[in-house]
Formats: structure tokens, C-alpha cells, sequence
């Protein structure tokens, strides 16, 4: 056998030991018959195979052998054209200084990532260790530009993107350690580890992060901890007509501690009602540092501070949240002064001091269903010294008042890990299971004494063969005089299909509805059905009020186009709305609707990964109206209702 076939030879051994097979079942007690002799797979270099949930990358021709009747597909290479594209652009921009420096600051090297198409539980990699005892934890961190946590063997080589990379502050290992849920010693559990990738990927420092287990013996393993960091130094602008109104300056891990620092310019320009009031300043200024984790406690706090745009505010916060089931204690507390220019009948400022304070205790029932029970309690204190005259409905947030607040809830949640649902590649966490939470209290207010009640129930799964539905029903409000006031009624609903294929498209299909009615609501609460509350991209005058009907519809399209580093997907929806009093029949209002089409393009060699392109149509407008018919904003992720408990909390009526 010469050198070329003897490595040849190799190569498919490995293959087989990456792809999880065992070449000799004899050797395990198993009788082979002649149904379950293997399959052998001829594969053209270049190409992918995906095969019980794994994904190689096969370089040259060869010929696999894979246990009988295997579920399996092939993916052409089609990164290789793209990556030479890539390549030629850099060596011809190479030739002239400008030219150069545009390419750096506009491309990065492309890396290859493939579509995991099925969903599936977020601790069923983990199953496999489960009892095992952790020997070491090792911290890998990667460059930002170049590598991602499933290859952290990639480099950068463009000029920029290692430039970058040099000057970031990476992520203290400390912080990492401050936020792992499982120390040496500790036997494997996966619904820890499940539980810790999403703690690591909610950290607004972290781009993605990633937990592997590497057995070392029957009873050890060691575990790897791979992050990626987010490029943590930014600034944006906020825009209002022709005006800016906000300039913002950001660090989000600042030198690698994982605090946070924002700095923001405040334009005023004296919007109406104020455009008469000549006291107001015409700059401020605001500002906010942010610990997420005080010493691995997961004790989060916030000092704030703003003086501007007819707002003066100071104030500071603590809070932890129940992280996981297993936490058995939650609370917070928040302390602000604050002052602001408001107009009811006059205009004056309102002066005061808000005081909250809450303690919530969770009884882990089952640890299998990760069912629990949490007991919680909050008090409130609106403590206002100075305000223009008001009355008792209207306003609530002006009136001096002290809230006290006890829930009792149930909750069951657990994860699905899954994507193709509004981006391509990345991770996404859906939530699945029910909460059910009952919350009572009592007010003492300065226009008189009430009780408060609501209650609260959610819940989602997926289904076979069907999707995923998530849905919610809520119903709370005052008590006073035997009447409910200042409540509301809310139904939701959410759900989107398993992904289906036809030819070589994947698609989704998407509904979300919203059923919400005020219960003698104060006069300045309404709702309305602007932009995301109902028609997307649509906002003007009489799209508000206290009952509300909305319909959103969206089917996506992942295509296969993969053009120079180039992926698509395209969408259209179809959004359908009514408002109107809470007293009135709902279908007796006007109907409005927006239809329209766009398409999100993602493409890895760009360091601004993913946009997005909307054209709109409305048939029918209100009177005074603003719609953006053509949008181009970033990427749209999910973000689907969990069924954790928060805090006691009356419901917001929005």
C-alpha cells in the first residue's frame, strides 16, 4: 500500500470514529444479519455529510461505510468558490494603500457553518456523561474575528481583525468562573450544563458560548468552557426627524470585567407640549454602570444617572433573579429620586422618591420535571413631594401611594436548542412548559384604599407534526368600591411549524395574536397598534385606544443561495388590526392592515453580519399617519414569553 492509500485508509478510520460507529458489533454481544450489514457511501471531496447529528467536512474523495439503513445527508462544498472570490478581492485590493484599507475594514475571513435543521432538548448532548465526576474545567477563549466556539482553530488573518483582537480586553477567566454553576468535583449533571450555556449566551458580553465533555475514564471527565466575546466598545445615535436627540457611548465589559459603562448626549429640542417652556436645557447628559455578577452571587446592580430632556433622575438597584430551578432565592431592591416636566391640566414638575423592595423563595418539587413552587412579596413606595394638581383617575404613577404585593406561582420550564427560526446558524433557546402564578395585594393611596388581584397562566410546547404553540391568558386589576378598576383582560397567542422543505428551501410559518381590553382603565392608559404592537411600520393618530384586536402573519423562506459569502431568506407577512374603546364591540371599528415582503441576508465575511429589507403596503390609513413603507434594520431575533416568575407585579397594560 503506498503513502497516499495508506492514509486514505486512515482517514476512513477516523471518520468512522468521529461519526460515533462501532465497526465491530461482534465484539458486543450482537448477531449480524444480513439486514443490518452496513451501508457504503461514496463521497466526492469537497462536500459535507451529516449523519446522527454530527457535521464532517469531507477534503477528498473517499468511500464511507455506515451501520445499516443510516438516515444521513450530502451538502456540497459550495464555501470553497466563495472563499477563492474572497482571496482574489483581498490580493487585488492588496495592490494600493486605499484600497487596502477599505477591504480590511469591510470583509473578515469566512468560516464555515452549517444549518442544524431539527430541534431538539438542550441537555440531550450532556446525557451521555450524566453521573460522571468533573476532574478539571478548562476556559477556552476565542478571538472575536476569525474562529467560532464549534472551530476555535480558525485565525484571523486580515489586518483589522487582528489588529482587534489585540486590542480587546478579553473576558477575565474569573468572570467566566463567576457565572459556571458547577465546580471540580461536582458528578455531571446535563440540565446544569444545559442550564449554563444559556446563562454564558445571556451575558451581553459573550457572542456565543459553548460546554463540552470530554470523558478521561469510566468515572471522570473534564469539561471545557469554550466563550466567544462580543466587540464590547461601540456607540450609536438616535434620530428624531432630522435632529438626533441621543448620541451613546458604550463599553460592555470594560477591561475584561464584564462591567458596564454607557455615556449618552442628550439633544431637547422643546417637543411639544413643553415648545413654550423656556426653562428647559437643550443638552443632557446621562450615564449607567452595571455590574451583571457581583462575585459569582448572581446579584446584578445598577447606578443611574440623568439630567436632561426635562428629567432629572438618580438612582441605584440590586437584584437577583431566579436563575435556574435549582435557586432557591431571588429578591431586589431599587432606589430612585427623580423629577420631570409634565403637563396634565398645567404644566409643572412632579418631584418624588420611588422605593421598591421584593423576596421571592423557590421549593424545587421535581427535579426530573424541574417543577417548582415560589412564594414572593413586594413592597412599593411612590413617595411624591411636589406635583401639579391630579385626580384619582388619572395618572397613577404621579400619586403618592404604598403597594404591597404576595405571589404564589408554579412553574415548569425547560429548553429546546434550535435554529432557521429568524437567523441562520445561531443557537436558540425555546422555552417549553407552563407557569401559573396568582398575585393579591393592597394599596394605600392618598385618593383612598384598594385591593389588587390578578392572575396569570402560560404555557408551551412543542407538538408533533404540528409546531410550536405558546400561549397566555391574564385578567388583574384595583378593587375599590366592589368594582374592578384600572385592570385589563389579555389572551395571546403564538406559534410557528416544524421547518419543512421543498426542493432545497426550507420554511417556517408564523401567527402571533393579541386579545387585550382595559377594565375601567384611568383615563391616560390606552393601547394602540403602532408598529410592533400591531401593524409593523405603521404609527399615526388615532391608532390608540382600550381594546384591541391583532392578527400577525409571516411566513420565511430559507433558500439554499449561498452567492460569494451571501445567504438569504426571504419572508412575507400580512398584519391585521382593530382598535377601539374597551366599552364597544371590537369588530365595530375600523379595520387596518399592512401587507409587504423583505429579506434578511446574512453573510460571515462581513463584520456587519446580518440585515434586513422591508417594502410595505397599508390599505387602509388613519387620518394622520406615518408609515415606513421601506425598513432596514438588523437582524430579528425571537425572543418567545419564558415561564420563569419575575417579581409580584400588577399587569402592565400595553
Amino acid at each position: 500500500m503506498g503513502a497516499s492509500g495508506y492514509h486514505m485508509g486512515l482517514y476512513r478510520i477516523l471518520v468512522f470514529l468521529c461519526l460515533g460507529w462501532n465497526p465491530f458489533p461482534g465484539l458486543a454481544g450482537h448477531v449480524t444479519d444480513v439486514s443490518s450489514l452496513p451501508d457504503t457511501v461514496q463521497i466526492k471531496g469537497g462536500n459535507y455529510i451529516i449523519f446522527q447529528n454530527k457535521i464532517l467536512f469531507i477534503p477528498r474523495d473517499t468511500v464511507l461505510v455506515l451501520p445499516a439503513n443510516s438516515q444521513f445527508t450530502i451538502e456540497k462544498e459550495v464555501y470553497t468558490k466563495s472563499t477563492n472570490f474572497y482571496d482574489s478581492l483581498e490580493s487585488k485590493a492588496s495592490q494600493k494603500l486605499w484600497s487596502r484599507l477599505l477591504h480590511e475594514v469591510l470583509f473578515v475571513e469566512p468560516t464555515r457553518t452549517a444549518d442544524k435543521k431539527e430541534q431538539r432538548k438542550s441537555e440531550d448532548d450532556y446525557l451521555v456523561h450524566q453521573g460522571k465526576k468533573i476532574r478539571n474545567i478548562k476556559l477556552i477563549a476565542t478571538d472575536i474575528f476569525g474562529p467560532t466556539v464549534l472551530d476555535t482553530a480558525v485565525t484571523s488573518t486580515t489586518w483589522i481583525g487582528s489588529t482587534l483582537n489585540k486590542l480587546h480586553f478579553y473576558t477575565n477567566e474569573k468572570i467566566i468562573r463567576n457565572n459556571l454553576l458547577f465546580k471540580v468535583g461536582d458528578e455531571i449533571d446535563p440540565q446544569i450544563l444545559a442550564d449554563n450555556e444559556r446563562v454564558l449566551r445571556r451575558l451581553k458580553f459573550i457572542y456565543d458560548a459553548r460546554i463540552q465533555v470530554i470523558p478521561v475514564s469510566e468515572d471522570y471527565a473534564d469539561v471545557y468552557v469554550i466563550t466567544k466575546d462580543l466587540y464590547s466598545l461601540g456607540f450609536s445615535m438616535a434620530f428624531d426627524g432630522v435632529e438626533p436627540t441621543v448620541i451613546e457611548l458604550y463599553e460592555r465589559n470594560l477591561f475584561g470585567t464584564g462591567h458596564e459603562l454607557h455615556g449618552n448626549l442628550l439633544f431637547d429640542y422643546k417637543p411639544d407640549p413643553f415648545e413654550d417652556y423656556d426653562t428647559i436645557s437643550p443638552l443632557g447628559f446621562e450615564a449607567f454602570y452595571r455590574v451583571p455578577n457581583i462575585r459569582g452571587s448572581f446579584i446584578r446592580s445598577e447606578i443611574i444617572f440623568m439630567n436632561g430632556e426635562y428629567r432629572k433622575f438618580y438612582g441605584g438597584s440590586l437584584s437577583r433573579r431566579f436563575v435556574t430551578p435549582r435557586t432557591k432565592y431571588a429578591g431586589g431592591i431599587n432606589i430612585s429620586l427623580q423629577s420631570r416636566l409634565i403637563r396634565t391640566d398645567t404644566i409643572g414638575w412632579f418631584k418624588g422618591n420611588y422605593q421598591d423592595y421584593w423576596l421571592g423563595r423557590s421549593f424545587l418539587i421535581d427535579p426530573e420535571s424541574r417543577s417548582r413552587v415560589i412564594l414572593a412579596a413586594r413592597f412599593i413606595h411612590n413617595n411624591v413631594f411636589e406635583k401639579p394638581g391630579i385626580s384619582s383617575n388619572i395618572f397613577h404613577a404621579l400619586q403618592d401611594y404604598e403597594l404591597f404585593l404576595g405571589s404564589i406561582a408554579f412553574s415548569k420550564q425547560n429548553f429546546y436548542e434550535t435554529n432557521l427560526i429568524y437567523n441562520f446558524g445561531r443557537t436558540e433557546d425555546i422555552p417549553y412548559g407552563s407557569l401559573v402564578e396568582v398575585t393579591g395585594g393592597f394599596e394605600k393611596n392618598e385618593f383612598g384604599d384598594r385591593f389588587y388581584t390578578s392572575l396569570h397562566f402560560s404555557a408551551g410546547n412543542y407538538l408533533r407534526q404540528f409546531g410550536y404553540l405558546q400561549s397566555s391568558f391574564a385578567i388583574g386589576g384595583f378593587v375599590s368600591n366592589g368594582a374592578y378598576k384600572q385592570g385589563m383582560i389579555q389572551a395571546k397567542a403564538n406559534y410557528f411549524t416544524n421547518l419543512f422543505s421543498l426542493r432545497r428551501c426550507n420554511f417556517r410559518q408564523f401567527v402571533k395574536l393579541d386579545y387585550t381590553i382595559g377594565i375601567r382603565p384611568s383615563l391616560d392608559e390606552e393601547i394602540s397598534i403602532n408598529n410592533t404592537r400591531g401593524i409593523r411600520g405603521l404609527t399615526g393618530e388615532g391608532l390608540e385606544g382600550t381594546h384591541r384586536l391583532a392578527l400577525n402573519l409571516e411566513g420565511v423562506a430559507f433558500t439554499p443561495i449561498f452567492i460569494y459569502g451571501f445567504r438569504f431568506a426571504f419572508y412575507g407577512f400580512a398584519d391585521m388590526a382593530l382598535i377601539g374603546a374597551y366599552d364597544q364591540n371590537i369588530f365595530k371599528n375600523r379595520l387596518y392592515s399592512g401587507l409587504g415582503f423583505g429579506i434578511r441576508i446574512r453573510n460571515e465575511n462581513l463584520v456587519f453580519k446580518t440585515f434586513q429589507i422591508r417594502l410595505a403596503f397599508y390599505p387602509n390609513l388613519p387620518d394622520v399617519y406615518s408609515p415606513n413603507m421601506l425598513s432596514i434594520s438588523g437582524e430579528k431575533l425571537l425572543d418567545p414569553q419564558n415561564f420563569n416568575f419575575i417579581t409580584p407585579e400588577p399587569l402592565r397594560f400595553r
